[in-house]
């Protein structure tokens, strides 16, 4: 009966490294890179869509919110841009079903206090649909750095890479130790 628990927790807890190690789906349809932008500057913004509906996209449209400038829009091959106020847009274009799509706007965050601000995304469709979608952004104070979360997320990341390699390194270890056991009780 102890060998039948010691299979089963050795059984679990491969399956929870393995688990663990294996890349995770997008947790968002629409991302942006960085997250943070310091008030009062400019800075260009990365935005990746993914197209989840079955049908094609055609358009997508960024809007930012009251204190933001939108400067430019980046071309992408096969896409016409625009930036009109408040909005930027790219048309023309068609994304398949499932795939992501990269869009670059340079903004500034002009008269903006420090906080988390929304920005929102429009995904748009040949058959007049749309879908909306938030993109959070965080303004931090003038002159702070912006890399604080990819230094943190990087921190983090060895973490957890180095829990997931004492947990391997243990695991193995004692399925070694109870073969061996087991060998010199037989």
């Amino acid at each position: 009966m102890i060998e039948s628990v010691r299979a089963r927790f050795l059984s679990i807890s491969a399956l929870a490294a393995v688990l663990l190690v294996l890349p995770q789906p997008a947790s968002a349809h629409l991302s942006v890179e960085p997250a943070f932008l310091a008030a009062g500057s400019a800075e260009r913004l990365v935005l990746t869509v993914h197209n989840d509906r079955d049908e094609t996209m055609t358009g997508f449209r960024l809007t930012v919110p009251r204190g933001f400038r939108i400067l430019g829009a980046g071309s992408v091959e096969g896409w016409s841009d625009a930036k009109a106020g408040p909005t930027a847009t790219w048309t023309g274009g068609s994304l398949a079903p499932l795939e992501p799509v990269v869009f670059e706007v340079d903004v500034k965050a002009a008269g903006v206090e420090p906080g988390p601000v929304e920005l929102q995304g429009d995904q748009l469709y040949a058959d007049g649909e749309s879908i909306t979608w938030p993109v959070p952004l965080t303004v931090v104070p003038p002159g702070q750095s912006t890399t604080g979360e990819s230094e943190a997320v990087t921190g983090t990341a060895v973490a957890i890479l180095t829990i997931l390699g004492t947990l391997a390194v243990a695991t193995f270890g004692l399925v070694f130790w109870q073969r061996r056991r087991a060998r010199r009780d037989a």
